[in-house]
């Protein structure tokens, strides 16, 4: 079974988390608003269906093995462009 996502908003995971789509944000170090966000998704069985559903979608299209590689390959790839594009060829 998958999950929606219940992250506390700091780095990447605000970023990572569209809020009430793939899941749900709270402040850091809070633990008010921790129990706030758990009440609130616990209380929206359908809306918290959807989360689940949203968050498996956005894994399997952007974060696999597979896109991961080739995101990094990727990085790889234009680092090397860029710095044969910042070489001078007549001093080599």
């Amino acid at each position: 079974m998958w999950y929606a996502v219940l992250a506390s908003r700091i780095g990447s995971l605000e970023e990572l988390i569209d809020e009430g789509v793939t899941g749900k944000k709270f402040i850091a170090g809070d633990p008010e608003d921790l129990a706030k966000a758990v009440r609130a998704m616990l209380a929206d069985e359908v809306g918290l269906r959807h989360m689940r559903a949203s968050a498996r979608d956005y894994f399997d299209r952007h974060l696999t093995e597979e896109q991961n590689y080739a995101q990094l390959m990727k990085i790889y790839s234009d680092v090397i462009a860029e710095a044969h594009r910042g070489m001078d060829i007549n001093r080599v």
